[in-house]
């Protein structure tokens, strides 16, 4: 991809930067996303899209936490209901 800059004309100038930050911030943080790696069940990945609602994300973890709960080996349990745990302490905060 290629961007052309008009610099005659600061005012179309500046949104494309913008742009530029925006595709560099994701690129980023693709990277840091492809480099993460977790300790077996204990890791989750939530991604939540721009118009979604919080309330309908927590509602997801929360019947998934109900899910987690038939897990037969107590270790897994334990250790897929702390992740969702966690990761609705931590989308609350959004």
């Amino acid at each position: 991809m290629m961007i052309v800059y008009n610099f005659c004309d600061s005012a179309n100038f500046y949104p494309q930067m913008l742009d530029e930050v925006e595709i560099w911030r994701m690129k980023k943080l693709l990277k840091n996303l492809r480099n993460s790696r977790g300790n077996g069940t204990s890791m989750i990945s939530l991604i939540i899209p721009p118009k979604d609602q919080i309330h309908r994300v927590l509602r997801m973890l929360t019947d998934e936490y109900g899910t987690a709960s038939n897990i037969k080996s107590r270790v897994n349990r334990l250790s897929v209901m702390g992740a969702i745990t966690s990761a609705q302490a931590k989308t609350k905060n959004i």
